[in-house]
């Protein structure tokens, strides 16, 4: 922990990331998931601020406070399932100011929930901001392969729709599958 945080302090992580990367492999920070998030962004100022911090702590920034050591990860994923949403357009327009000064090339994917559209990540992926990437969960929800007869005739074209539309013109749609039985618990 760093002193006075609760904050991990992980410089082993930020070796294996360096080691990752060294390989060829983008690694990219997840926000949210399925548990309880710790945060929400109501706010154009509260997007932006978190902006800071995540670019500061995990990305090409510096703060005395970085988990990782020295280590800068490559991008982040939005995997928003609950909390407030309203700042996530000037959370993703915030870091892409800091991406353009960089020579490091940076990701920003998000992870919507098959629903059209997603309830918590809708409004940001139709918005002004600039995805890369799409991983639509296709599990744990009525749109997702287990829970219809045919198993083809889900919700895939809202979404390929969406991403073609998006503000970046090379973003892509993939479908998100779970690896395995046990990390989609019984949506799959």
């Amino acid at each position: 922990m760093f002193e006075g945080t609760n904050t991990l302090n992980c410089p082993d992580i930020g070796t294996d990331i360096k080691t990752c990367q060294g390989r060829g492999k983008k690694i990219v920070l997840s926000l949210g998931g399925g548990g309880i998030t710790t945060y929400a962004l109501s706010s154009e100022a509260d997007g932006a601020k978190f902006a800071d911090t995540v670019w500061n702590m995990f990305l090409g920034g510096s703060h005395d406070i970085r988990p990782y050591g020295d280590a800068i990860l490559d991008g982040v994923d939005l995997d928003i399932e609950s909390g407030a949403h309203d700042g996530y357009v000037a959370f993703i327009n915030q870091l892409r100011t800091y991406f353009k000064d960089e020579s490091k090339q940076y990701i920003i994917s998000a992870a919507p929930q098959c629903v059209f559209p997603d309830t918590n990540l809708g409004s940001t992926l139709s918005g002004s901001a600039w995805i890369d990437n799409d991983y639509v969960q296709f599990y744990n929800n009525p749109c997702g392969l287990a829970s219809i007869d045919d198993k083809w005739n889900f919700n895939y074209a809202s979404w390929d729709n969406l991403t073609k539309a998006n503000t970046n013109p090379s973003s892509k749609m993939y479908v998100g599958l779970p690896a395995g039985s046990g990390a989609a618990g019984s949506g799959m």
